[in-house]
């Protein structure tokens, strides 16, 4: 909160404030920590502040909406991988939330199915996902940002590099 005063000067009085929440519907839209305000449950509510200086009260009030953030899409890329045992792949996820922030896969999780050989794992490393192959096989990654039901999925087939055959020519000479 900034006080302006008179001859244009201002000062910032956030510590000094009095906050209150009032016409919480439902109860419990916002509560007050310290000079933080934090979201609660979804709703709306008024958020008033007062600061007194040298005996003069100044107010102001603001109204607060919270809503239920969510994804409202998801992608996976790439759709499909098909690595041999030993490889490595890399999958990036992309989303847009219904506030129309973006997120990346650093605020996402995900699950295994189908793949009861284990033939690849998955690690997390930031905002990607990592798919080792590990032998013949195939299953998809299901990827899961909050709530929202929103799910993107990559199918994974990992096969066996062929060995090679080597062969040997000996020439001498006589």
């Amino acid at each position: 909160m900034t006080a302006t005063y008179s001859d244009g000067s201002t000062k910032n009085v956030t510590s000094d404030c009095t906050l209150t929440i009032t016409n919480s519907s439902p109860n419990g839209v916002a509560t007050i920590s310290g000079d933080q305000v934090q979201h609660g449950a979804v709703g709306t509510a008024t958020l008033n502040a007062s600061y007194t200086e040298n005996g003069i009260t100044k107010t102001a009030t603001a109204n607060i909406e919270t809503i239920s953030v969510h994804a409202e899409s998801m992608t996976a890329s790439p759709g499909n991988i098909e690595i041999f045992a030993g490889e490595t792949a890399t999958i990036t996820i992309s989303g847009k939330l219904n506030n129309g922030l973006t997120f990346d896969g650093s605020s996402c999780s995900f699950s295994i199915i189908g793949d009861t050989a284990n033939s690849f794992s998955v690690t997390k490393s930031g905002s990607t996902f990592i798919v080792t192959g590990n032998h013949n096989g195939s299953g998809t990654i299901e990827f899961s940002h909050g709530s929202g039901g929103q799910t993107a999925s990559v199918t994974v087939y990992v096969s066996e590099k062929e060995s090679e055959t080597v062969y040997s020519l000996v020439v001498s000479q006589e």
